[in-house]
């Protein structure tokens, strides 16, 4: 109860916090606060964790502009279910919100499916791939699909059973042009298992430059495009 109550003081929505969708879950009864520098605040409370199906579900806001509060949620499996080497699997939503009828649309509506496949004995590290598709507010490219790796440094000890990665690097390149389209390098620093501040510069490949002859072609590898994100998050 004190997690729900954690969960609808704060009055956060989950947003794509320049990243896509990973595959591991919040834990059950637990409360992920994030916080960036471009102002966007979300909550994740893991729901479900039954007979091998784990559930999450979000909310999100940004103090920076007036989009309604939007909503996240994701359900899938964990690897090795079913065969010691299957992948992770999970569908979900990102900047979903609900509108009245004839009312303006503002969420975008992503939805996804992704797998997952963690490598522990020799790289230390974790693959993923997906596929999304959002609606009109995306403009006229809303689908794609994003790939990603992370690479799991400096493993520390808690007790002589448990131990945690001290760094995690990830790297995640999404196709197209459309809002999410893009090239995200992260580098992540645990204080402790359950709080890190993490920085990230993106490419973004949808954005347009402007100049005296108006809108200019910029490579979508150039430095003009990167933009920077630093995180804090904590569970609860």
């Amino acid at each position: 109860m004190k997690v729900l109550a954690a969960l609808a003081t704060c009055l956060l929505s989950f947003a794509s916090l320049s990243a896509m969708p990973i595959p591991n879950f919040q834990p059950l009864g637990t409360l992920g606060l994030i916080y960036n520098s471009e102002g966007q605040m979300c909550a994740t409370l893991g729901a479900v964790d039954t007979n091998q199906i784990k559930a999450e579900i979000g909310m999100g806001y940004n103090t920076k502009f007036t989009t309604p509060t939007g909503i996240s949620a994701k359900i899938g499996i964990d690897e090795g279910v079913g065969h010691k080497y299957s992948p992770s699997f999970a569908v979900g939503v990102f900047n979903a919100g609900i509108r009245a009828r004839h009312a303006v649309l503002e969420h975008s509506n992503v939805y996804y499916a992704l797998l997952g496949r963690s490598e522990r004995r020799y790289l230390n590290g974790r693959g993923y791939l997906g596929v999304f598709h959002g609606n009109r507010v995306m403009g006229l490219e809303r689908k794609g699909f994003f790939v990603g790796y992370t690479q799991y440094l400096f493993p520390t000890a808690l007790t002589p059973q448990k131990s945690y990665d001290k760094v995690a690097l990830d790297a995640v390149y999404v196709s197209g042009k459309s809002a999410l389209g893009g090239f995200t390098l992260t580098g992540k620093y645990f204080i402790k298992p359950t709080m890190y501040i993490q920085a990230a510069p993106t490419w973004e490949f949808n954005r347009e430059f402007t100049g005296p002859m108006g809108i200019r072609e910029v490579s979508k590898w150039s430095f003009e495009r990167v933009r920077w994100v630093v995180t804090f998050s904590i569970d609860l």
